[in-house]
Protein backbone atom coordinates (compact mmCIF):
# COMPACT_ATOMS: atom_id res chain seq x y z
CA UNK A 1 0.00 0.00 0.00
CA UNK A 2 1.44 3.34 -1.08
CA UNK A 3 1.41 6.29 1.31
CA UNK A 4 0.07 9.63 0.12
CA UNK A 5 1.98 12.85 0.65
CA UNK A 6 0.36 15.41 2.94
CA UNK A 7 1.06 18.08 0.33
CA UNK A 8 -0.94 16.10 -2.24
CA UNK A 9 -4.19 16.60 -0.31
CA UNK A 10 -5.73 19.30 -2.49
CA UNK A 11 -9.12 19.78 -4.11
CA UNK A 12 -7.67 18.82 -7.51
CA UNK A 13 -6.07 15.57 -6.28
CA UNK A 14 -8.76 14.22 -3.93
CA UNK A 15 -11.37 12.08 -5.69
CA UNK A 16 -14.78 11.10 -4.32
CA UNK A 17 -16.28 7.87 -5.70
CA UNK A 18 -19.97 7.34 -6.32
CA UNK A 19 -21.93 6.67 -3.14
CA UNK A 20 -22.85 3.05 -2.42
CA UNK A 21 -25.90 2.15 -0.31
CA UNK A 22 -25.84 -0.68 2.24
CA UNK A 23 -28.74 -2.85 3.42
CA UNK A 24 -29.68 -0.29 6.08
CA UNK A 25 -30.03 2.52 3.55
CA UNK A 26 -26.84 4.29 4.61
CA UNK A 27 -24.64 5.75 1.89
CA UNK A 28 -20.86 5.42 1.89
CA UNK A 29 -18.42 7.44 -0.22
CA UNK A 30 -14.87 6.16 -0.66
CA UNK A 31 -12.13 8.78 -0.94
CA UNK A 32 -9.13 8.31 -3.24
CA UNK A 33 -6.23 10.44 -4.40
CA UNK A 34 -4.35 10.74 -7.67
CA UNK A 35 -0.61 10.23 -7.97
CA UNK A 36 2.06 12.78 -8.71
CA UNK A 37 1.96 12.09 -12.44
CA UNK A 38 -1.09 13.19 -14.39
CA UNK A 39 -1.58 9.72 -15.86
CA UNK A 40 -1.27 7.95 -12.49
CA UNK A 41 -4.32 5.95 -11.44
CA UNK A 42 -6.30 6.93 -8.36
CA UNK A 43 -5.45 4.99 -5.21
CA UNK A 44 -6.79 4.87 -1.61
CA UNK A 45 -5.95 7.93 0.46
CA UNK A 46 -3.49 6.70 3.12
CA UNK A 47 -1.32 9.13 5.07
CA UNK A 48 1.34 8.50 7.72
CA UNK A 49 0.52 9.84 11.18
CA UNK A 50 2.97 11.07 13.83
CA UNK A 51 0.95 9.48 16.64
CA UNK A 52 2.81 8.40 19.79
CA UNK A 53 -0.09 7.89 22.19
CA UNK A 54 -3.69 6.66 22.26
CA UNK A 55 -6.30 6.66 25.02
CA UNK A 56 -7.19 3.08 24.03
CA UNK A 57 -10.06 1.43 22.19
CA UNK A 58 -13.38 2.77 23.47
CA UNK A 59 -16.94 1.62 22.67
CA UNK A 60 -19.36 3.95 20.89
CA UNK A 61 -22.89 3.87 22.33
CA UNK A 62 -26.22 4.82 20.78
CA UNK A 63 -29.03 6.59 22.65
CA UNK A 64 -30.20 3.25 24.07
CA UNK A 65 -26.79 2.50 25.54
CA UNK A 66 -25.99 -0.29 23.06
CA UNK A 67 -22.48 -0.69 21.64
CA UNK A 68 -22.55 0.22 17.94
CA UNK A 69 -18.82 0.38 17.23
CA UNK A 70 -15.41 1.26 18.58
CA UNK A 71 -13.10 4.28 18.27
CA UNK A 72 -9.42 4.87 19.02
CA UNK A 73 -9.16 8.41 20.52
CA UNK A 74 -5.72 9.79 19.72
CA UNK A 75 -4.31 13.27 20.51
CA UNK A 76 -2.51 14.81 17.54
CA UNK A 77 0.44 15.85 19.71
CA UNK A 78 1.76 15.45 23.25
CA UNK A 79 -1.32 15.39 25.50
CA UNK A 80 0.78 15.62 28.68
CA UNK A 81 2.14 19.07 27.92
CA UNK A 82 -1.31 20.58 28.65
CA UNK A 83 -1.72 24.27 27.90
CA UNK A 84 1.98 24.57 27.09
CA UNK A 85 1.60 21.89 24.39
CA UNK A 86 3.32 22.83 21.15
CA UNK A 87 3.20 20.49 18.13
CA UNK A 88 6.29 19.47 16.24
CA UNK A 89 6.59 20.39 12.57
CA UNK A 90 5.40 16.93 11.47
CA UNK A 91 2.50 16.95 13.94
CA UNK A 92 1.32 20.37 12.80
CA UNK A 93 1.63 19.37 9.12
CA UNK A 94 -0.58 16.33 9.79
CA UNK A 95 -3.10 18.54 11.63
CA UNK A 96 -3.17 21.03 8.72
CA UNK A 97 -3.71 18.15 6.27
CA UNK A 98 -6.71 16.90 8.27
CA UNK A 99 -8.19 20.40 8.36
CA UNK A 100 -7.75 20.70 4.58
CA UNK A 101 -9.35 17.29 4.04
CA UNK A 102 -12.28 18.33 6.23
CA UNK A 103 -12.73 21.47 4.12
CA UNK A 104 -12.54 19.49 0.86
CA UNK A 105 -15.15 16.98 2.10
CA UNK A 106 -17.48 19.81 3.13
CA UNK A 107 -17.13 21.48 -0.28
CA UNK A 108 -17.93 18.25 -2.12
CA UNK A 109 -20.98 17.42 0.01
CA UNK A 110 -22.24 20.98 -0.28
CA UNK A 111 -21.97 20.92 -4.08
CA UNK A 112 -23.48 17.45 -4.59
CA UNK A 113 -25.94 16.99 -1.71
CA UNK A 114 -26.56 20.49 -0.39
CA UNK A 115 -25.61 22.52 2.68
CA UNK A 116 -27.88 20.62 5.09
CA UNK A 117 -26.13 17.32 4.36
CA UNK A 118 -22.68 18.91 4.44
CA UNK A 119 -23.29 20.45 7.86
CA UNK A 120 -24.80 17.22 9.26
CA UNK A 121 -21.59 15.23 8.72
CA UNK A 122 -19.38 15.30 11.80
CA UNK A 123 -15.65 15.16 11.12
CA UNK A 124 -14.00 12.96 13.82
CA UNK A 125 -11.66 15.70 15.04
CA UNK A 126 -12.43 17.41 18.37
CA UNK A 127 -10.68 20.66 19.24
CA UNK A 128 -10.72 22.37 22.66
CA UNK A 129 -8.95 25.57 23.56
CA UNK A 130 -5.67 25.01 25.40
CA UNK A 131 -5.53 21.28 24.56
CA UNK A 132 -4.19 19.19 21.71
CA UNK A 133 -6.84 18.22 19.10
CA UNK A 134 -8.09 14.64 19.46
CA UNK A 135 -8.86 12.44 16.47
CA UNK A 136 -11.56 9.74 16.88
CA UNK A 137 -10.93 7.19 14.09
CA UNK A 138 -13.40 4.32 13.92
CA UNK A 139 -12.32 0.68 13.93
CA UNK A 140 -13.72 -0.98 10.82
CA UNK A 141 -15.63 -4.22 11.13
CA UNK A 142 -18.45 -6.11 9.48
CA UNK A 143 -21.77 -6.40 11.36
CA UNK A 144 -22.54 -9.55 9.40
CA UNK A 145 -19.30 -11.46 9.87
CA UNK A 146 -18.00 -9.80 13.03
CA UNK A 147 -14.24 -9.47 13.01
CA UNK A 148 -13.54 -12.57 10.92
CA UNK A 149 -12.95 -10.60 7.71
CA UNK A 150 -9.17 -10.21 7.87
CA UNK A 151 -9.20 -7.91 4.84
CA UNK A 152 -10.80 -5.21 6.97
CA UNK A 153 -9.07 -5.81 10.26
CA UNK A 154 -5.38 -5.43 9.50
CA UNK A 155 -3.51 -2.68 11.28
CA UNK A 156 -0.77 -1.43 8.97
CA UNK A 157 2.54 0.08 10.13
CA UNK A 158 5.16 1.55 7.82
CA UNK A 159 8.66 2.85 8.52
CA UNK A 160 11.91 3.60 6.74
CA UNK A 161 13.54 0.23 7.37
CA UNK A 162 10.55 -1.97 6.56
CA UNK A 163 8.55 -1.36 3.42
CA UNK A 164 5.33 -2.60 4.97
CA UNK A 165 4.35 -4.63 8.00
CA UNK A 166 0.87 -5.96 8.73
CA UNK A 167 -0.48 -7.24 12.00
CA UNK A 168 -3.62 -9.36 11.77
CA UNK A 169 -5.80 -8.08 14.60
CA UNK A 170 -8.73 -10.42 13.99
CA UNK A 171 -8.37 -12.33 17.28
CA UNK A 172 -7.80 -9.18 19.32
CA UNK A 173 -10.80 -7.31 17.91
CA UNK A 174 -13.02 -10.39 18.11
CA UNK A 175 -12.24 -10.67 21.84
CA UNK A 176 -12.94 -6.95 22.19
CA UNK A 177 -16.40 -7.25 20.62
CA UNK A 178 -17.42 -10.39 22.49
CA UNK A 179 -16.36 -9.32 25.98
CA UNK A 180 -16.73 -5.52 25.88
CA UNK A 181 -13.09 -5.09 26.83
CA UNK A 182 -10.95 -2.10 25.98
CA UNK A 183 -7.28 -1.79 25.15
CA UNK A 184 -5.19 -0.14 27.82
CA UNK A 185 -3.50 3.17 26.99
CA UNK A 186 -0.64 2.75 24.55
CA UNK A 187 2.60 4.75 24.53
CA UNK A 188 4.45 4.31 21.26
CA UNK A 189 8.09 5.41 21.10
CA UNK A 190 8.74 4.47 17.49
CA UNK A 191 7.09 2.68 14.60
CA UNK A 192 10.02 0.28 14.55
CA UNK A 193 9.29 -0.69 18.15
CA UNK A 194 5.60 -1.15 17.34
CA UNK A 195 6.26 -3.49 14.45
CA UNK A 196 8.31 -5.84 16.63
CA UNK A 197 6.42 -5.67 19.93
CA UNK A 198 2.72 -5.96 19.08
CA UNK A 199 1.52 -9.53 19.11
CA UNK A 200 -1.25 -11.58 20.66
CA UNK A 201 0.75 -12.13 23.86
CA UNK A 202 1.70 -8.48 24.41
CA UNK A 203 -1.68 -6.82 23.86
CA UNK A 204 -3.31 -6.37 27.28
CA UNK A 205 -7.04 -6.10 27.96
CA UNK A 206 -8.70 -4.76 31.08
CA UNK A 207 -12.34 -5.18 32.05
CA UNK A 208 -14.60 -2.27 31.14
CA UNK A 209 -18.24 -2.02 32.12
CA UNK A 210 -20.52 -0.62 29.44
CA UNK A 211 -22.36 2.20 31.16
CA UNK A 212 -25.78 2.40 29.55
CA UNK A 213 -28.49 4.58 31.08
CA UNK A 214 -29.88 1.43 32.73
CA UNK A 215 -26.49 0.53 34.25
CA UNK A 216 -26.04 4.07 35.61
CA UNK A 217 -29.54 4.03 37.14
CA UNK A 218 -28.90 0.68 38.84
CA UNK A 219 -25.56 1.95 40.21
CA UNK A 220 -27.20 5.09 41.62
CA UNK A 221 -29.93 3.02 43.30
CA UNK A 222 -27.30 0.68 44.75
CA UNK A 223 -25.35 3.61 46.24
CA UNK A 224 -28.55 5.08 47.71
CA UNK A 225 -29.53 1.79 49.35
CA UNK A 226 -26.02 1.35 50.77
CA UNK A 227 -26.14 4.85 52.25
CA UNK A 228 -29.52 4.19 53.86
CA UNK A 229 -28.27 0.89 55.22
CA UNK A 230 -25.30 2.68 56.82
CA UNK A 231 -27.61 5.18 58.51
CA UNK A 232 -29.85 2.38 59.69
CA UNK A 233 -26.92 0.56 61.29
CA UNK A 234 -25.81 3.63 63.30
CA UNK A 235 -25.83 2.45 66.93
CA UNK A 236 -27.27 4.96 69.39
CA UNK A 237 -25.25 5.52 72.57
CA UNK A 238 -26.45 6.30 76.12
CA UNK A 239 -25.17 9.88 75.87
CA UNK A 240 -27.76 12.59 75.24
CA UNK A 241 -26.84 16.04 73.91
CA UNK A 242 -28.75 19.11 75.15
CA UNK A 243 -28.36 22.35 73.23
CA UNK A 244 -29.97 25.64 74.25
CA UNK A 245 -32.20 27.31 71.68
CA UNK A 246 -29.99 30.41 71.35
CA UNK A 247 -27.03 28.19 70.43
CA UNK A 248 -28.81 26.41 67.56
CA UNK A 249 -28.05 29.17 65.03
CA UNK A 250 -24.34 29.01 65.91
CA UNK A 251 -24.40 25.24 65.52
CA UNK A 252 -26.14 25.32 62.11
CA UNK A 253 -23.59 27.85 60.84
CA UNK A 254 -20.77 25.34 61.43
CA UNK A 255 -20.63 23.08 58.37
CA UNK A 256 -18.09 20.73 59.98
CA UNK A 257 -20.40 19.97 62.91
CA UNK A 258 -23.54 19.72 60.74
CA UNK A 259 -21.88 17.14 58.48
CA UNK A 260 -21.43 14.85 61.50
CA UNK A 261 -25.18 14.70 62.20
CA UNK A 262 -27.37 11.96 60.76
CA UNK A 263 -30.41 12.88 58.67
CA UNK A 264 -32.69 11.98 61.57
CA UNK A 265 -30.77 14.28 63.94
CA UNK A 266 -30.88 17.14 61.43
CA UNK A 267 -34.65 16.76 61.15
CA UNK A 268 -35.03 17.03 64.95
CA UNK A 269 -32.71 20.07 64.96
CA UNK A 270 -34.72 22.04 62.40
CA UNK A 271 -38.02 21.00 63.98
CA UNK A 272 -36.78 22.42 67.30
CA UNK A 273 -35.66 25.62 65.59
CA UNK A 274 -39.03 26.18 63.92
CA UNK A 275 -41.10 25.28 66.99
CA UNK A 276 -39.13 27.61 69.31
CA UNK A 277 -38.53 24.96 72.00
CA UNK A 278 -36.05 25.87 74.75
CA UNK A 279 -33.78 22.88 74.17
CA UNK A 280 -32.62 20.69 71.31
CA UNK A 281 -32.02 17.12 72.57
CA UNK A 282 -30.71 14.08 70.70
CA UNK A 283 -28.97 10.82 71.59
CA UNK A 284 -25.51 10.66 70.03
CA UNK A 285 -24.45 7.68 67.96
CA UNK A 286 -21.49 5.50 68.88
CA UNK A 287 -19.55 6.99 65.96
CA UNK A 288 -20.16 10.54 67.20
CA UNK A 289 -19.02 9.68 70.72
CA UNK A 290 -15.80 8.04 69.54
CA UNK A 291 -15.08 10.57 66.79
CA UNK A 292 -14.36 14.27 66.91
CA UNK A 293 -17.96 15.46 67.13
CA UNK A 294 -17.80 16.72 70.74
CA UNK A 295 -14.51 18.57 70.20
CA UNK A 296 -15.99 20.20 67.09
CA UNK A 297 -19.08 21.15 69.08
CA UNK A 298 -17.15 22.71 71.97
CA UNK A 299 -15.12 24.84 69.57
CA UNK A 300 -18.20 26.64 68.25
CA UNK A 301 -20.96 26.34 70.87
CA UNK A 302 -20.48 27.75 74.37
CA UNK A 303 -23.53 26.27 76.16
CA UNK A 304 -24.40 22.61 75.76
CA UNK A 305 -24.97 19.73 78.12
CA UNK A 306 -24.56 15.98 78.15
CA UNK A 307 -26.83 13.52 79.90
CA UNK A 308 -27.11 9.76 80.29
CA UNK A 309 -29.96 7.32 80.17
Amino acid sequence: MQLSSLKSITRDNVIFEEATTNQHGHERINIKITGAAAEAAARPLVIASPFRFSFGVQPSLNKSGDVVGYTLPTPLWNHQRGEASEPTQKEFAFYEALKELKHICYQYLDEVYGTDVAESIKFPLVEKEGKAPVLYPRLMYSQKSGYKDTNKDNVIFKNEEKDEWEYNSTKVLKQLKQSHYKLTNMEVTSLKEVSTSINEDNVIFEEQETESKYDIYIEEMKQLLEKREEEKEEEVSDIQLHLQYREIHKFIAQKEAMNLLTKKQKKVLFTTLLSGDDYFSIYLTQRQCCGGFLSTLSAHVSHFGLGYK
